[in-house]
């Protein structure tokens, strides 16, 4: 079906919704309603704060240690990302600079005290850890892991478990199940289908039942950045273990002009880079870079 007919299909069943907040969703239209409007999305750039408390009886160390705050400027283009961190401890205690690029791929990151200094890197055939671990946007907005949530949905087994209509107007679609290949139903999402099929909350299960929960990400607002497009400008993911991450967007564009050179790092003379495709390690030297690599930093 293309997008098109996609488009037609949702606009004419949004316009009967909200005629009558009684009319039933079903998982087709849902799983259309989320392609289309995730497809309008087709690059995303942001710079976010991210606040992370680390308070259960597992976390050891210094309270200052504890409780963490990374300034990052994040991208994504099409399946291209890159993100750069700049950690310190709440108390504002300088601790890093990280940054990672995934060029669909080759995986590169790079970690140091400061801009300034050589730091170390590494190259990899995986998508760095620090993009697929780190709360960014596309986890809370775009994501059900490992697939995009479009994919996720389309694929997946879901189930429609309530429909919701919020103070504000915004009906909120209730929907449990899994993305492909998975068993039992290990995740229940909210839908806001007044506000671009954007997810409200993630809720991920360990196992089969819905009373051993394990993660929770709750979107606290979106913005319209387009005519049928929102994305997510605030968030929480909280696990029982005791961490808490809270993200809050400063700034945010889409489908944007962003060069392939943004998705690779260059390294500085003097960075130690270990290569685990060609299982290398290599001091650069002074006035060379690493051959074939570009910058984004």
């Amino acid at each position: 079906m293309s997008m098109k007919v996609i488009a037609l299909a949702i606009s004419m069943v949004l316009a009967a919704t909200s005629m009558s907040a009684g009319e039933d969703l079903t998982m087709k239209f849902i799983s259309q309603g989320v392609t289309y409007h995730q497809g309008l999305i087709r690059d995303i750039s942001a710079e976010f704060v991210c606040e992370t408390a680390m308070l259960g009886e597992d976390h050891k160390g210094p309270e200052d240690m504890r409780r963490l705050k990374s300034r990052c400027t994040w991208m994504k283009k099409g399946d291209k990302e890159y993100m750069k961190r700049v950690q310190s401890t709440a108390t504002g205690k300088a601790l890093r600079i990280s940054e990672a690029a995934w060029d669909g791929k080759k995986g590169t990151t790079w970690r140091g005290k400061d801009d300034s200094a050589p730091g170390t890197g590494t190259i990899s055939d995986r998508i760095p850890p620090m993009l697929s671990g780190a709360l960014t946007p596309k986890r809370l907005g775009f994501q059900i892991e490992p697939y995009p949530i479009a994919k996720a949905i389309a694929l997946g087994s879901w189930e429609i478990v309530d429909d919701i209509t919020e103070a504000d107007g915004s009906r909120v679609a209730v929907i449990r199940g899994g993305p492909p290949g998975g068993t039992g139903s290990p995740y229940k999402v909210w839908l806001n289908v007044s506000k671009g099929f954007m997810p409200v909350k993630i809720e991920f299960y360990r196992g089969k039942e819905d009373d051993n929960l394990w993660v929770t990400y709750d979107t606290t607002a979106l913005k319209q950045v387009g005519e049928d497009s929102w994305v997510p400008t605030s968030g929480v993911l909280r696990s029982p273990l005791g961490t808490s991450i809270k993200l809050t967007v400063e700034s945010i564009a889409i489908n944007q002009d962003m060069p392939d050179s943004k998705f690779y790092l260059q390294w500085k003379p003097g960075a130690e880079v270990w290569d685990r495709i060609l299982q290398t390690r290599t001091r650069i030297p002074q006035g060379a870079a690493e051959e074939g690599v570009s910058t984004a930093r």
